[in-house]
């Protein structure tokens, strides 16, 4: 039998491969194989292990699928979910004390950001490539707060705090910082300055370990120049020293703006004098006090008494009855048409001013021993009297409740025609 040599014949011995299956183990056989030689054996069994463990996909049903599976990205719904996951990353940064490093009127995804803010967000873009900047952010936040929780585990005695503090003023002041640096051993009695001063050391400790890495990298080149090696060797070492020059000049940029946000917390807020806790200025207490005596009138349904001055203590009779009073002259003083006048009382004056109304309606003046001789002589007559039925119930009753009370004024007046008048009564 001649053996077969030409592709008719390696395809009808494909054809006739059979495979096997044990677990994961496959055992293919091929009859006649053993005929052909070795590279030939190989290329028959490559075809066979193909048609029967690796069956060919057609191409269309293949990009079809695809197309079901993973769709053509839309624009419009990365852009809003990009600005979902920035909200939630500004919320949790906020909320755990971290400014975030653009505000939030410049919105996500941010194409062109002011040059205030350009650096750091190419510092975040460039550390991390999923396009939402405050994620990334929140990322190295979140790095931060396991490296707190880690270093107060293994500090937990206070002289070897005292020893992580001691190392982060020490550290502070190899970069030129403040070395004023008091952190507590309880991450919740620290404050948002603390805490911020404790990331910026934490980023410092960093860089230095990125410089010494360079340093190093720039030894091993420097004692090799001397000494046989392979040419990638020294390749390799010179990119490792380029890839980490640019990774400080980016972390450079980090540490300004962590530097900006320390200045602006050690500011104090602006100063306000009287503020009470809701926000709203105290006034003293001389201001007060004339406020309330300015305040003649407010608008409502209450009764508030106007103050007074505690110079004039003045008795002021208050009428119990709002109806206008109707109030009787004697006959002499009357009118020839004999009309009733009306008087609406419409405020109770001093006694003074009524006294000093009265000389002026009787201004001829009586000496005092015959005003006091005719005050005891004669008694004092009354007004004429209207009739029962005109006079109001209100009225009746008033008049009996008010005691009545001696009079200082003379009995009779004579007028400069020589009449004698009887003054009015009250």
């Amino acid at each position: 039998m001649n053996s077969p040599t030409i592709e008719g014949s390696f395809d009808d011995m494909v054809a006739l491969a059979t495979v096997e299956t044990y677990g994961e183990i496959s055992i293919l056989t091929i009859p006649n194989i053993e005929k052909l030689p070795m590279p030939q054996q190989l290329a028959v069994a490559r075809k066979a292990e193909q048609r029967l463990l690796y069956p060919s996909l057609d191409a269309e049903d293949l990009r079809s699928r695809l197309e079901l599976v993973t769709p053509s990205p839309d624009p419009e719904e990365d852009a809003e979910e990009c600005r979902v996951l920035d909200a939630q990353a500004r919320k949790d940064l906020e909320n755990d004390g971290c400014p975030p490093c653009y505000p939030p009127f410049l919105e996500a995804p941010v194409r062109d950001p002011p040059k205030k803010y350009r650096a750091i967000i190419d510092y975040w873009e460039s550390e991390f490539a999923d396009g939402v900047v405050l994620c990334a952010q929140r990322q190295d936040w979140q790095d931060f707060r396991l490296t707190q929780e880690r270093a107060r585990n293994r500090y937990r005695r206070e002289e070897h705090f005292n020893l992580f503090v001691d190392r982060a003023r020490e550290r502070r002041r190899r970069h030129g910082l403040d070395g004023d640096v008091h952190l507590l051993a309880d991450l919740h009695k620290q404050s948002q300055k603390q805490n911020w001063i404790e990331f910026e050391s934490f980023h410092l400790k960093r860089k230095e370990r990125w410089e010494e890495d360079r340093d190093r990298h720039k030894a091993l080149a420097a004692s090799l120049i001397f000494s046989e090696h392979p040419p990638h060797t020294e390749d390799a070492i010179q990119q490792g020293i380029e890839s980490l020059d640019q990774k400080l000049r980016w972390h450079d940029i980090l540490l300004r703006w962590i530097g900006q946000q320390r200045v602006g917390m050690d500011q104090p807020p602006p100063k306000t004098i009287g503020i009470d806790g809701d926000g709203t200025r105290k006034a003293s207490k001389s201001q007060r006090r004339s406020k309330r005596q300015k305040s003649t009138a407010i608008l409502s349904k209450a009764r508030i008494s106007k103050p007074t001055s505690k110079s004039r203590n003045l008795r002021i009779r208050t009428p119990k009855a709002s109806k206008p009073e109707t109030v009787m002259m004697h006959p002499d003083l009357a009118t020839s048409s004999k009309v009733e006048k009306t008087v609406t009382r419409r405020e109770t004056k001093h006694r003074r001013a009524k006294e000093a109304a009265l000389g002026q309606l009787c201004p001829q003046r009586v000496s005092k021993s015959r005003r006091a001789a005719n005050a005891g002589a004669n008694a004092r007559p009354r007004p004429q009297r209207r009739d029962d039925h005109d006079i109001p119930n209100h009225a009746r009753s008033r008049r009996q409740s008010v005691p009545h009370r001696p009079s200082t004024y003379p009995s009779k007046i004579k007028t400069r025609s020589g009449r004698e008048v009887v003054p009015p009564t009250r």
